[in-house]
């Protein structure tokens, strides 16, 4: 059996639990605008890209310049409840993260949350230290469901390719991504 010499981990439901604080965001930041929005209803956002959460909030304002003063809210929100300790560390992912270098693992962190917000979310645990490549949405020309995968496989292959860790195997898996 092969040995596993990178583990890539998303960051937002994967390394932190911090999903129910990005709906909660949302559902108070509407509120503030005059819509009583169920956070359950954000289910629809989860793991989704920029572009197409803003086309959801803006079903319920109705213009750019509205969303994106919501959306400066719901970062506001977010980062007041990550300096409060209501974003809580998953289970199980520091010790993971600590097996995995124990075992000559390295590791990767690929999110479509922002660099702002992904730094700041893995200081505040103090898990930016473990990963040897970080990989944010912001970094991605364009966020929907198929292209930010391509662009974070692409940035990281040219990563790993510049260390010499980039061997056919991998080559074949980011090929695949961009066909």
């Amino acid at each position: 059996m092969a040995k596993t010499e990178l583990i890539i981990f998303d960051l937002d439901g994967t390394l932190v639990d911090s999903e129910s604080v990005y709906q909660m965001g949302w559902a108070t930041v509407l509120k503030d605008f005059g819509h009583n929005v169920e956070v359950a209803d954000f289910e629809l956002m989860r793991g989704k890209g920029r572009h197409h959460n803003n086309q959801y909030i803006k079903s319920y304002l109705g213009t750019d310049i509205l969303v994106q003063e919501a959306r400066n809210l719901r970062e506001e929100y977010y980062f007041n409840a990550l300096n409060n300790n209501e974003v809580q560390l998953m289970p199980g992912a520091l010790e993971l993260i600590e097996e995995a270098l124990v075992q000559g693992i390295t590791l990767a962190v690929a999110t479509s949350s922002y660099r702002d917000r992904g730094k700041a979310t893995l200081d505040q645990f103090g898990l930016l230290k473990y990963f040897t490549y970080q990989v944010f949405g912001d970094e991605a020309e364009k966020m929907s469901l198929d292209l930010p995968m391509t662009q974070l496989a692409h940035k990281l292959y040219t990563q790993l390719a510049e260390i010499g860790h980039a061997d056919e195997g991998t080559q074949a898996i980011v090929k695949l991504w961009w066909d």
